[in-house]
C-alpha cells in the first residue's frame, strides 16, 4: 500500500512491556470439536465482521496487538498455534501460527490497520467490494511476500477501506499452497462475498 513503509507492513512481532499485558494477554479460542466435511460451512462472528468459511478450516484467536495492527483471527488447514511469546513481563510475536503448509494448504490472517496519513488506493490491485464497502485484491510476488516460510506458493491481499476516512482499514492477508491453487483462491473469494460489518 502506497505510503506505509514496507517494513510496518510485513512486520508481525510486537513487545509490549508489563502495563500492557492486559490488553494483550492469551485468549485462545479454537474451534469445536469434530472434522466437518469440506463441504460444510462455519461461521464466524466477531467485533468488527461476520464471515463464512469452509468447514474443513480451524479458526484461533490470540491477542497480537502491534503500534500498527491487531488480529481479528487466524484461520488454517493446518494446527494454529500462538504466535507469540508471553512472559511475565514480555509478550514478542515474531512466529507464524503455523509451522507449515500440507498440500492444498491456507493460512489466512484477518486483522484491524492503522498507518498515520494512510489514504485508501483503489489501484492497488484489483477492485472489488466486501460487505458494501471499497476493497481490492492483490496477489502479492511470492519472492516479496510472507507466505514462504510456511510453504505457501501464492499471497492474497485483500485491503477494505473504513466507512470513515481514518487511516485505519481492515486486512485479510491468506497464504496458498497448491497443487489446487484457483481452487483455493476461489474458496477465499467465496469466503469474502458472506462479509457482513458488525461495526
Amino acid at each position: 500500500m502506497r505510503g506505509i513503509p514496507r517494513s510496518a507492513r510485513l512486520a508481525t512481532g510486537c513487545v509490549l512491556v508489563s502495563f500492557a499485558l492486559a490488553a494483550c494477554g492469551l485468549n485462545s479460542s479454537p474451534s469445536p470439536a469434530g472434522t466437518p466435511s469440506p463441504l460444510q460451512q462455519r461461521h464466524f462472528d466477531g467485533e468488527v465482521l461476520s464471515f463464512d468459511y469452509p468447514g474443513a478450516w480451524s479458526d484461533a484467536r490470540f491477542d497480537v496487538v502491534s503500534s500498527f495492527s491487531s488480529v481479528i483471527v487466524y484461520l488454517s488447514t493446518a494446527h494454529l498455534s500462538d504466535p507469540c511469546s508471553r512472559t511475565t513481563g514480555s509478550i514478542v510475536c515474531n512466529r507464524n501460527p503455523v509451522s507449515a503448509l500440507g498440500p492444498d494448504g491456507v493460512l489466512v490472517e484477518w486483522s484491524r490497520r492503522s498507518f498515520p496519513g494512510w489514504v485508501f488506493d483503489p489501484t492497488q490491485g484489483r477492485r472489488t467490494s466486501i460487505g458494501g464497502r471499497a476493497a481490492t485484491l492483490e496477489l502479492v510476488d511470492p519472492s516479496e511476500g510472507t507466505c514462504q516460510p510456511v510453504g505457501g506458493e501464492r499471497e492474497l491481499v485483500v485491503t477494505i477501506d473504513d466507512v470513515i476516512p481514518d487511516w485505519n482499514w481492515t486486512e485479510m492477508r491468506a497464504c496458498l499452497r497448491g497443487p489446487s491453487l484457483d481452487d483455493l483462491q476461489a474458496q477465499i473469494e467465496a469466503m469474502l462475498a458472506t462479509v457482513t460489518w458488525n461495526q
